[in-house]
C-alpha cells in the first residue's frame, strides 16, 4: 500500500492507478486486519496510517473511519505519544476532508501538534501545520491559516525530497488562502511556484497539476479576469481527463469551464460544452 500511495503523488501515477485497480480488494482487507493487531504487527499499521493517509482518504474512504479508530486504540495499548500524534493527524484529515466536520478535524490536528512541536522539526510537524492551515482556511480563519502554512513551508521547502509532497500541499494552501483574501499578486506567486514544482516532481499529466491549474483559474476568476480563468480551467480539465483524475475533480473543472463560458457571454459554447462533456464524466 505504501508503494502505491507514494507513486500516486509522483510521475508514476498511471502505473499506481493500474496497480490499485488490481489490488483494491486486498487493500480493503488489509485495513480490516488492524482489529487483530498485536504488539509485533502494530508498527506496520502505524506506518500505513502515517504514510498513506491521503491515499486512504481518497480511495479507501469506506474503511478509513474504522481503521483509524482501531489504530488509535492500538496506540493506547502499544504505542508512544508520537504514534498517537500521527494517528490524530490521520483522524483529523478524515474529519476535515471526508466527513466535513471541520471543528473535530481541527481538534484532532491540534492534539497532534501539541505533541509534535515538542519533538522539533519533522515531516509530521510540517504536515500538522499544513493541515491545520487548510482546515482554518475552510473555516474562513484565513490570517491564522497563513501563520500555520508559513510554518509548514519554513520546514518543508528546505528539508529535501521526503518533504516534497507536503511542500506542494502547503504552496497550494497558501495560494488558495491568499486568493480568498484578495491578495492576488502573492497568490499568483505561490500558485506558479507550486505549478512549476509539480510539473518537475509529478510530470505534466498528473491530477495534481490539473488541480493547480484549476486553482489558478479560480484565482483569475475571483480577480475578474475571465479570459485567463477560462484558459487555465481548460488546461486543468484537459490534464485531469488525461490522467483519469477522480470523477468529482473532473466534474469541478468541467463546471468551471462551462460557467466561465457563460461569464464571457459565449452561451452557445457553454451549452455545447455541457452536451459534449457531460456524458463522459
Amino acid at each position: 500500500m505504501t508503494s502505491i500511495s507514494r507513486r500516486f503523488t509522483s510521475h508514476e501515477y498511471a502505473s499506481a492507478l493500474a496497480d490499485f485497480a488490481f489490488e483494491q480488494p486486498n487493500l480493503q482487507k488489509l485495513l480490516l486486519e488492524i482489529q487483530y493487531t498485536t504488539q509485533d504487527t502494530y508498527t506496520f499499521f502505524i506506518r500505513i496510517a502515517t504514510e498513506s493517509t491521503e491515499f486512504i482518504e481518497k480511495y479507501l474512504a469506506g474503511n478509513s473511519e474504522d481503521f483509524y479508530s482501531q489504530c488509535h486504540r492500538a496506540a493506547d495499548r502499544y504505542g508512544n505519544e508520537m504514534d498517537k500524534a500521527v494517528v490524530n493527524l490521520a483522524v483529523g484529515s478524515l474529519h476535515t476532508y471526508v466527513k466535513a466536520n471541520l471543528k473535530v478535524g481541527h481538534t484532532k490536528y491540534s492534539a497532534a501538534l501539541s505533541i509534535l512541536k515538542v519533538a522539533g522539526k519533522s515531516l509530521q510537524l510540517a504536515t500538522a501545520h499544513q493541515r491545520i492551515g487548510y482546515n482554518l482556511m475552510l473555516q474562513d480563519q484565513n490570517e491564522e491559516a497563513i501563520t500555520h502554512i508559513k510554518k509548514s513551508l519554513a520546514i518543508s521547502l528546505v528539508s529535501g525530497k521526503p518533504f516534497e509532497h507536503i511542500a506542494l500541499q502547503a504552496l497550494n494552501s497558501m495560494g488558495i488562502t491568499l486568493t480568498k483574501l484578495g491578495r492576488f499578486e502573492e497568490a499568483e506567486r505561490y500558485h506558479f511556484v507550486s505549478l512549476k514544482r509539480r510539473r518537475k516532481i509529478q510530470g505534466e499529466n498528473h491530477p495534481g497539476v490539473g488541480m493547480t491549474l484549476n486553482n489558478i483559474g479560480l484565482m483569475y476568476d475571483q480577480k475578474g479576469n475571465s479570459v485567463l480563468a477560462l484558459k487555465y480551467f481548460k488546461e486543468g480539465l484537459k490534464i485531469k481527463k488525461k490522467s483519469n483524475a477522480p470523477d468529482l475533480s473532473r466534474v469541478a473543472s468541467l463546471t468551471n469551464v462551462a460557467n466561465t463560458y457563460i461569464d464571457v457571454g459565449t452561451f452557445d459554447k457553454a451549452l455545447k460544452f455541457y452536451q459534449s462533456n457531460g456524458s463522459r464524466r
